[in-house]
């Protein structure tokens, strides 16, 4: 077996492994919301569950690795139901991000629903994909804005986020 070989065996196994563990640290099982979590769960379930969200009382996670990239986590609840929804956002990688996200999720969900993909001249730019479970909705954005300040100089905010959401029965998708 030639070097050029055992390369391309390598990498096959290396994009293989790192595409299996953004999907498991990414999924969303029947019933489930993101990563350990369940709908439903309180804060303090949530900051028993995962180390990591401790310190916010399970609010929310400041940097969390999945996969060599880092996300911000944001947890909702309503007083009623418990936890609703998770919010994870990067920007210090977004499109990279973005491109492994939507790989990643068209492989374990399936095709999405593209809600915008708008790539007009417009200062706002904005992907979105969605992919719709049985107890879970996926959101997956990519958002660029391109905003000039009076003095000329220019702002330019980029972000990619995911947005797990809970289904209710009702919910029409």
């Amino acid at each position: 077996m030639n070097n050029l070989s055992f390369l391309r065996i390598f990498r096959l196994l290396f994009i293989t492994f790192f595409v299996g563990f953004l999907l498991s640290a990414f999924a969303a099982y029947a019933g489930d919301a993101w990563y350990k979590t369940s709908w439903g769960m309180t804060p303090k379930e949530v900051a028993d569950l995962i180390p990591e969200a401790a310190p916010s009382g399970g609010l929310r996670i400041p940097e969390f690795d999945i996969g060599g990239t880092i996300y911000s986590i944001d947890f909702k609840y309503d007083n009623k139901e418990g936890l609703n929804s998770v919010y994870l956002f990067n920007s210090k990688e977004p499109y990279a991000c973005f491109l492994q996200l939507r790989k990643a999720f068209k492989i374990k969900y399936g095709k999405p629903i593209v809600v915008d993909t708008s790539k007009g001249a417009s200062a706002f730019k904005e992907q979105i994909y969605e992919w719709c479970l049985k107890n879970t909705m996926i959101t997956l954005t990519y958002s660029e804005m391109d905003n000039e300040k009076p003095d000329g100089t220019h702002w330019l905010f980029i972000i990619c986020h995911v947005l797990y959401k809970s289904r209710k029965v009702d919910d029409k998708f």
